[in-house]
């Protein structure tokens, strides 16, 4: 979103004298409890998969980009769904190495809380519905949030939010990088461990005060106050 009037000569997606810009995604995580919250920012508090199972595939809108996806991820291993998208876009019938998840999904309303079976997996397929500028929603968060690696994919500005070490990143026009990315994190359980490790913002604290906080506690409340600001408050 861009908060206030569009300037002329600013790019959509930059704050300006006059504007911010902020992400959806951000909207969604201030939401959450502080102790939730706090679990993006603070590297020490990540949230760490039991990694039970390998990869989940969570979308009731099949985009073909993510059925795809799904197919190849589970040509790695036994990969599961959970919503109405199975990967059968692609050629009538789901991945022969694919099933539908063995655990409890919540509502359709009730989506924000997804995050609660991501911790059985070691990766999330958590692609956005399309590739647009300054488009980064809740997807990504509640993977994170649910302690799994995502496996994301949308607009590049991603990597001006998220520390793109604590991700992999899925080109649909180059897939094979995230193929070769996720099957040898998958065979190599310490370099696994060390994306599971890495903080998940990409410049700590700067980033919580240009992206999260929109209340006192985070980051000081930056954007809060610059909204009030630009509302005349």
């Amino acid at each position: 979103y861009t908060l206030g009037p569009q300037q002329q000569n600013v790019g959509d997606n930059e704050s300006s004298r006059h504007s911010i810009w902020t992400i959806y995604g951000a909207m969604h995580l201030a939401t959450f409890p502080l102790d939730v919250q706090r679990t993006i920012y603070e590297p020490e508090l990540r949230v760490k998969t039991n990694g039970r199972y390998f990869l989940l595939y969570l979308a009731s809108h099949c985009l073909l980009e993510r059925e795809q996806a799904f197919h190849h991820l589970a040509a790695i291993g036994p990969a599961h769904y959970g919503g109405s998208c199975s990967g059968d876009m692609v050629d009538g019938r789901a991945p022969h190495n694919a099933s539908r998840t063995p655990g409890q999904i919540q509502g359709r309303r009730e989506w924000a809380f997804n995050k609660n079976i991501f911790p059985d997996y070691r990766f999330a397929l958590v692609m956005e519905n399309s590739n647009d500028q300054g488009y980064i929603s809740e997807k990504i968060i509640n993977a994170f949030l649910g302690g799994t690696v995502p496996i994301w994919s949308g607009t590049t500005e991603i990597s001006t939010i998220f520390n793109d070490r604590a991700f992999v990143y899925y080109d649909p026009q180059n897939p094979q990088a995230a193929m070769d990315r996720v099957a040898y994190l998958e065979a190599n359980r310490t370099a696994y461990e060390d994306v599971l490790h890495e903080p998940i913002l990409a410049n700590g604290n700067r980033t919580v005060q240009d992206f999260f906080s929109f209340q006192d506690q985070v980051g000081g409340g930056k954007l809060k106050w610059e909204i009030r600001s630009k509302m005349g408050y």
